[in-house]
């Protein structure tokens, strides 16, 4: 039989990480015939994104063609294809200026609280 020396642990709590919080963005382009706009969206990803933004496109009257999705560890870059109601590339300035204040209010209302995450790490003594 070993001798197997008892080593008493302790517990200690380490910080682990705190979570980046990325700015929301919204930008626009025209696609190369001018039948529709792309619509870029930058944030920091979280459960209920895709939903937020379509949401805020039906409010606003915005009918979606597709999506392109894209995700980069926390941070969604997502392109959407958009027209206006009467399935016309968006041409006046004013009208993308409040699509892009209704989609930054409705992501940055609903921004996800960011908390330090703690773990448990065993040490010997």
């Amino acid at each position: 039989s070993r001798n197997l020396e008892h080593r008493p642990r302790t517990i200690a709590q380490t910080r682990v990480s705190r979570h980046v919080s990325f700015p929301t963005s919204v930008t626009f382009a025209q696609s190369p015939t001018n039948t529709y706009t792309m619509m870029e969206v930058s944030a920091q990803d979280r459960p209920g994104l895709l939903y937020l933004v379509a949401r805020t496109l039906l409010d606003c009257k915005v009918n979606l063609l597709s999506a392109k999705i894209t995700t980069y560890g926390e941070r969604a870059e997502d392109v959407f294809f958009i027209v206006d109601r009467d399935n016309n590339a968006f041409t006046d300035a004013m009208e993308m200026q409040r699509l892009k204040n209704a989609v930054e209010q409705a992501l940055e209302a609903a921004q996800p609280v960011t908390h330090e995450l703690l773990t448990l790490e065993l040490t010997g003594s």
